[in-house]
C-alpha cells in the first residue's frame, strides 16, 4: 500500500471510530462536537476507549507530519499536522445519517491527500536582532540576509503583500507592525520552504538561532572583551541592561551598599568587522559558506555544533554556565570520536596537539585541560558554584581557539568525517611516542 493509501485508511477508521465512540458519553452532542473536549474533558479522558482514540490520534498525526516533510525536512511542524488533522475530524461528532457520514469521510480523504500533496510553499521570515550594526544596506552571512530596515524595506514588503490584501486590511493589520515594530531596527530576514507558518517560522528561526551563535563566537575574538559585543535574539535579549542590587547589613550596625551592574552587550557588532583580514584568518567567510549549505559534512556539522555551544557560552552573563557551555564546544569538536580513552584523556591529548608544539608547551594544555575538567565535574556532579574570570577565561581560549584550529587549519583542509579527525590525533600520538 502507498504511504498516502495508508494514511487515508488510517484516517477512515478512525472517523469511523471517533463517531461510534461518541454513544459513550451522556453528555449532550452539542457539547462534544469539540474535540478536545471530547478527548480531554473530565467525564471521558481516562475511558479505556477514549485514550486509544487518543493514541491513535496522535500517531496519525505524526504520521502525517513524517509524510508531509518526505521531501523537505521539517516543511509541516506537529503543530500544523495536529491543525490538519483537527480540521479534517472536527465535526466527525456532528449529527449525521449514515449515507451523509460516508459521504462526508470520502471528502475528509480527498482533501487530506491534497493537502499533502500540494506544493511546498517559499517563505520569508523575518526577526528582530539586538546587538547587530549592518554597515550597507544589507549583509548576508550564511543563509540568513541581515537589513537595516528602513522605509524603503517597509514599503516593498507592503507592496508585495497588496498582491494578496486589500489596502485596508494592510493598514488595519500588518502595516503598524512593519512600521512601528521593525522601522529603524536590524532584522534578519531568512527564506525557508514550508506547509505552514507555524513550521516556516520555528525552521527560520532555529537557523536564524544557530547564526547568532556563531556570529556571538567571532564577536568575541575580534573585539575587547570588556565591550562585551553581543548578538541577540530579542525573546532572550540582555542588550544593555542593568541589574542592580541593594545590600544591607543589619548587625552589629547598619550600612547599605547599592552596586549598579553592566549586565550584557555595551556595544554592537558592526558587519564591516565580518570582512577585515582579522576575520578572514579567523574563518569567517568559511564558516558563512558552510552555513549557507543545505547539507554539511559531518565534520562541518562538528564544527558547527561546537561554533553554536561557545557562542551561547559567549553570550551568557553567568559565569558557570558559561564555564560549561565551553566544555561542552570543546567536546562537540575533539571528543566526539569513538575509543577507549577517558574523556578527559582525550580532551588533554587532543587539545595539546592541536593547539601546541613542543614538549613543554603540550604537556601545559594538557595539565591545564586536566585541571579545567576536575572544575567541570565539581560543578555537574559536586555543587562548586563559584568560577573565577581567570578559569573561564581559560576554557574559553582553549575552546574557541580548537574551534577555529579545526576550522582553518590547512592540516584539516581535505578532512569531511570526524574519523578523519581522529586518524590525525592518532598519528601525532605516535609520532610523539
Amino acid at each position: 500500500m502507498a504511504p498516502i493509501d495508508h494514511l487515508k485508511n488510517q484516517l477512515g477508521k478512525l472517523l469511523s471510530d471517533l463517531r461510534a465512540a461518541a454513544h459513550i458519553s451522556s453528555t449532550d452532542h452539542s457539547v462534544i462536537r469539540d474535540l478536545t473536549a471530547f478527548f480531554y474533558s473530565p467525564e471521558l479522558r481516562e475511558k479505556h476507549e477514549v485514550r486509544e482514540l487518543r493514541r491513535r490520534y496522535s500517531d496519525l498525526a505524526r504520521e502525517i507530519q513524517t509524510y508531509a516533510n518526505r521531501n523537505v525536512p521539517q516543511a509541516m511542524s506537529t503543530k500544523g499536522a495536529e491543525d490538519l488533522l483537527t480540521k479534517l475530524v472536527s465535526s466527525v461528532l456532528s449529527e449525521r445519517s449514515e449515507p451523509e457520514f460516508k459521504s462526508w469521510v470520502v471528502s475528509c480523504l480527498e482533501q487530506v491527500e491534497t493537502q499533502l500533496n500540494r506544493p511546498v510553499g517559499d517563505w520569508k521570515v523575518f526577526s528582530l536582532v539586538d546587538g547587530l550594526k549592518v554597515a550597507e544596506d544589507s549583509h548576508e552571512f550564511g543563509s540568513v540576509e541581515f537589513l537595516e530596515f528602513g522605509r524603503n524595506h517597509a514599503d516593498a514588503l507592503l507592496e508585495e503583500l497588496s498582491q494578496a490584501y486589500s489596502r485596508d486590511r494592510l493598514e488595519l493589520l500588518v502595516s503598524p507592525t512593519i512600521r512601528d515594530s521593525l522601522n529603524g531596527r536590524t532584522v534578519a530576514l531568512v527564506r525557508v520552504k514550508a506547509f505552514e507558518a507555524e513550521a516556516a517560522r520555528a525552521n527560520a528561526l532555529k537557523g536564524l538561532q544557530l547564526t547568532v551563535d556563531v556570529l556571538n563566537v567571532y564577536a568575541d575574538m575580534l573585539y575587547n572583551p570588556g565591550l562585551m559585543v553581543r548578538v541577540d535574539l530579542p525573546r532572550a535579549s540582555r542588550y544593555r541592561a542593568s541589574e542592580v542590587v541593594l545590600t544591607m547589613q543589619v548587625a552589629p550596625s547598619i550600612q547599605v551598599s547599592i552596586s549598579h551592574t553592566a549586565v550584557g552587550a555595551i556595544h554592537p557588532l558592526h558587519t564591516a568587522d565580518l570582512q577585515t583580514g582579522q576575520a578572514n584568518q579567523l574563518g569567517v567567510a568559511k564558516i558563512s559558506s558552510i552555513l549557507k549549505k543545505s547539507s554539511n559534512s559531518e565534520l562541518e556539522s562538528a564544527i558547527l555544533a561546537a561554533m553554536q555551544w561557545a557562542g551561547r557560552a559567549t553570550a551568557d552573563d553567568r559565569p558557570e554556565e558559561s564555564f560549561l557551555l565551553y566544555a561542552i564546544a570543546l567536546e562537540s569538536i575533539l571528543a566526539k570520536m569513538r575509543d577507549d580513552f577517558p574523556i578527559t584523556y582525550r580532551l588533554s591529548t587532543r587539545c595539546a596537539h592541536l593547539l601546541a608544539s613542543g614538549l613543554e608547551n603540550r604537556r601545559r594544555v594538557s595539565n591545564e585541560i586536566r585541571r579545567l575538567y576536575g572544575m567541570r565535574s565539581a560543578i555537574v556532579h559536586g555543587g562548586k558554584y563559584e568560577v573565577s574570570q581567570s578559569d573561564l577565561h581559560s576554557i574559553r581560549f582553549l575552546a574557541l581557539n580548537s574551534i577555529i584550529a579545526v576550522l582553518t587549519d590547512d592540516r584539516f583542509s581535505g578532512f569531511t568525517t570526524l574519523a578523519d579527525l581522529d586518524e590525525w590525533f592518532q598519528d601525532q600520538v605516535l609520532l610523539s611516542g
